[in-house]
């Protein structure tokens, strides 16, 4: 048997020609931004369409004699790079002549019939052509026939940008390009419309690839389906691919090393717990902490650790054997996709959707007619009854199960799908509870209500009056932030940008998170009511005016003397002093309601808070001690504080658990009026008589 040839991998190959001529005037800019988007996309696609750049027009010449005015970069088709748009950015310079537009244009179509012949791999041809139509003063007839019949000899696909049809409409460039237009469907566009749609970074595509599963609805009953990531999740600098460079731009590998610090006391005991560092880190931090000083630092062998789990203040480890009796337990059973239950959408809670990646399932396209049946069914039965799958789904072998919802729905094709969204389980939602709003000046009138669903019917997309937004536009200013950095780092070699890449790279981008401006102008009517304080809603918080202080102009100079001596006088009277604020413990005695308690209740949970950092613990954990012990006999005098005080010591113990530990350690911890008896922190309490 032998192995089938490799498919050959086929590119596109595509001539950017460039027009900085006289005739260019202020749009040479704009013709040199337009190239340097089109090949900065191809660079940060990592795309292996090859590219060749021409220009016409530029103060710099040929050394060819037959066409002085078009210079060919490189003279050879290369994948994009940075160079070109080095070569754009600090050689090409609008010349004082007018650009050769057919000669250029006949200069693309030789190289790319000189490297289609020469090569079997090409598809796709194309000429992106940049230019205002004004130049082409010398061409021909000829030319402009010899133009057409190659473009669609060799199929070539011809865009050009650039020609505003509404101010130039004649001339033998733009004769050309319409006759392209009609005769090759060339597309023609302006520099606002290209630029429009171009200056922003495109990801690189990922080829498509379906995972094979097995819907299991019972035991007899098993679908093959495809599953396909959608969306997924990505952090900052996303997309982009991170390396260790050197100096010199060669990649620097990585080395873990497992170090184990032992602290060594007097009499040669050693005491210490294996750690994971870097290989840099490690001999920086071996040689910060040197091996005198009662401290020893040894290397050690990833075979010899353990994997541990820590339960309040103790770890515990597992060896290999335990390990190997946990993988093989009945929590892994493989890959799996198997239906747990049918629900209504309704009773799902849209906080218990806690996936960040989004997968599809599709029919498997060799599945038989009869599963493709049943698929179709079940998606378009559920899809009517509003309801979805809850699945136990794994994606491997060795993969932790987690439980999915199934939603219907159907793609732009016609076909049925399932979009899956991880669901939480049980230990994975937090119990928050939050009192009820009973404030009866909290209920909405009908005209504050009127006003609310005006605002909900403004706001709503719409392609009809033009307020609906261009999700292609909608784009992740983190991830255009890091390529605007990375192109300006390649081109100048600092990390300095100007203004026009720091706006790019910026507030650009933040525009499209915007709300639509036509759809404000259509709302400002309903928002100026809702800001209405008798009618609407009082959203706006005011804020108080000082009035500026008048002062009397005395009428005769006795009166002045007068005033002043009142001054004076005013000057040396002495000022009451501000009330003093009590202190904690003060105030704990004094309390008489449950708004006296939730201020110092607040206290002590800061500084249970605070104590969660190990390395100041000991003191914010015996700040709150005492803080809990006033307390404690401050809610003496009335049994709704002693309710309360133990409503907060329960709270306390649930919500810090480190606090709780610690108190396990003392001999005389703060009990709950209700706990004298009972082992409320975790120890035997009995005769135990709280130090007040």
């Amino acid at each position: 048997y032998q192995m089938p040839p490799k498919a050959k991998t086929l590119h596109d190959i595509s001539c950017v020609v460039v027009d900085v001529g006289e005739t260019m005037g202020g749009e040479v800019e704009e013709a040199k931004h337009t190239a340097d988007w089109i090949i900065s996309r191809k660079i940060f696609t990592n795309s292996s369409d090859e590219v060749r750049l021409i220009v016409t027009g530029s103060a710099e010449k040929s050394e060819d004699i037959d066409r002085p005015n078009v210079i060919d970069h490189g003279g050879e088709f290369l994948t994009a790079r940075f160079d070109m748009l080095r070569y754009l950015d600090r050689e090409v310079k609008q010349g004082e002549q007018k650009g050769t537009i057919t000669k250029a244009m006949i200069s693309a179509i030789e190289a790319i019939k000189e490297e289609s012949d020469s090569r079997t791999d090409i598809d796709g041809r194309q000429i992106v052509l940049i230019t205002n139509g004004l130049s082409g003063y010398d061409a021909s007839k000829g030319e402009v026939e010899s133009i057409l019949g190659e473009v669609k000899n060799l199929g070539i696909d011809v865009v050009v940008i650039g020609i505003n049809r509404d101010f130039v409409r004649g001339g033998i460039t733009v004769d050309m390009v319409t006759r392209l237009e009609k005769e090759t469907e060339a597309t023609v566009m302006t520099f606002a419309e290209a630029l429009n749609g171009i200056s922003h970074f495109v990801r690189p595509t990922k080829a498509k690839r379906g995972t094979p599963f097995t819907l299991e609805i019972s035991p007899e009953i098993k679908i093959p389906v495809k599953s396909y990531v959608k969306t997924k999740h990505n952090p900052k600098g996303n997309a982009v691919k991170f390396v260790h460079p050197d100096g010199e731009n060669g990649e620097v590998t990585r080395e873990r090393v497992y170090v184990q610090v032992n602290e060594v006391n007097g009499e040669g005991e050693r005491r210490g717990e294996p750690m994971e560092v870097d290989g840099e880190e490690g001999e920086d931090k071996k040689n910060a902490i040197g091996n005198g000083g009662g401290v020893e630092i040894v290397q050690l062998e990833r075979t010899k650790l353990k994997k541990g789990f820590k339960f309040g203040m103790t770890t515990i480890t597992l060896d290999d054997a335990e390990l190997k009796m946990y993988d093989g337990s009945e929590f892994k059973t493989g890959k799996c996709l198997q239906l747990v239950q049918i629900t209504k959408k309704s009773t799902l809670n849209p906080s218990h959707l806690i996936g960040a990646d989004t997968r599809i399932f599709l029919i498997d396209d060799k599945a038989s007619n009869s599963s493709t049946n049943f698929f179709l069914s079940l998606a378009q039965t559920c899809q009517q009854e509003d309801t979805v799958l809850v699945v136990r789904y794994a994606y491997s072998v060795v993969a932790t199960p987690h439980l999915l919802a199934l939603f219907p729905y159907e793609e732009e094709s016609g076909n049925m799908a399932w979009a899956g969204v991880q669901l939480a389980f049980y230990e994975d939602v937090r119990p928050l509870q939050f009192p009820p709003i009973e404030d009866a000046s909290s209920k909405a009138t009908s005209h504050q209500l009127k006003l609310v669903d005006d605002l909900i019917d403004g706001m709503q997309l719409s392609e009809t009056d033009g307020t609906d937004i261009d999700s292609e536009m909608i784009l992740q200013p983190a991830y255009q932030r890091i390529c605007t950095a990375a192109r300006a780092k390649a081109l100048k070699g600092e990390n300095e940008m100007d203004d026009e890449e720091e706006e790019d790279g910026g507030e650009k981008y933040l525009e499209t998170l915007r709300p639509n401006k036509e759809m404000l102008k259509k709302m400002s009517a309903t928002i100026e009511e809702l800001k209405n304080e008798e009618r609407g809603f009082e959203l706006i918080k005011k804020e108080k005016l000082k009035r500026p202080k008048l002062e009397r102009v005395p009428e005769n100079v006795d009166d002045l003397l007068e005033e002043i001596e009142k001054s004076k006088r005013a000057a040396l009277e002495i000022k009451p002093a501000k009330a003093k604020k009590l202190p904690f413990n003060e105030l704990a005695m004094i309390m008489r309601t449950k708004e006296d308690m939730y201020p110092l209740r607040g206290q002590v949970e800061t500084m249970c808070k605070a104590g969660e950092d190990q390395s100041n613990a000991p003191f914010f954990y015996t700040t709150a001690y005492n803080m809990l012990v006033v307390m404690r006999e401050g809610s003496t005098k009335d049994s709704v504080l002693m309710h309360l005080f133990d409503e907060l010591m329960d709270d306390l113990k649930d919500e810090y658990p480190p606090f709780a530990v610690w108190m396990t350690e003392l001999s005389k911890p703060v009990i709950p009026f209700t706990g004298t008896q009972v082992d409320f922190w975790g120890q035997e309490m009995k005769d135990f008589k709280p130090n007040l």
